[in-house]
């Protein structure tokens, strides 16, 4: 029944006429591909890119029903700390975003990024759902889908409902989970 009703809210909510906007948070460690993921969606190739001091802000049409506004902040450890004033009941979705080839740091990434800036008292109490986008997996020694699931489960507990993860090329497979609403449905259900 569930599978059934998913197809048709996607089918109906979709055909509107006007595209749904929707606001995303982009986090995560320096040198994750947040500002390669930006801009591939946004122009539809690969551009360099510097470190982000500061933040982006994009609008990128995917398709022609949904306009996402995307929020792509700095992730240097020492601006980390103003991630939380973006946190805000404008957001449809917060997206961390990890370079799962680098093995070395994730710990340093958990324990000094995700958990104090992301898993907190002012995410969780929005409710607001969150997304693990694991990048260069391409890479040689690449975490498994697995292997990060389990990092992340037995580091700390993760209280969040709405946590999903989501491995693959990123910008195909998060363009794809865009495009046929998956995002939306998992976010709205």
């Amino acid at each position: 029944m569930g599978a059934l009703y998913s197809k048709v809210f996607t089918y109906f909510y979709f055909r509107s006429w006007s595209p749904i906007p929707f606001s995303v948070l982009l986090i995560g460690p320096d040198g994750a591909g947040k500002t390669t993921l930006l801009y591939k969606l946004k122009l539809g190739n690969i551009t360099p890119t510097a470190p982000t001091i500061g933040f982006n802000l994009e609008n990128v049409q995917i398709g022609d029903k949904l306009n996402l506004t995307i929020w792509d902040v700095g992730g240097d450890s020492k601006i980390r700390y103003l991630w939380k004033h973006y946190f805000n009941n404008n957001l449809n979705a917060v997206i961390f975003m990890i370079d799962i080839s680098d093995r070395s740091r994730i710990n340093e990434v958990l324990e000094s990024a995700f958990y104090p800036y992301v898993v907190n008292d002012e995410l969780l109490a929005t409710n607001i759902p969150l997304l693990i986008l694991a990048n260069k997996e391409d890479q040689l020694n690449s975490m498994t889908i697995d292997e990060l699931k389990s990092i992340f489960k037995t580091s700390k507990s993760i209280n969040n409902k709405y946590l999903k993860f989501l491995i693959g090329k990123p910008i195909d497979t998060f363009k794809r989970y865009l495009k046929n609403g998956q995002f939306i449905l998992n976010i709205r259900n």
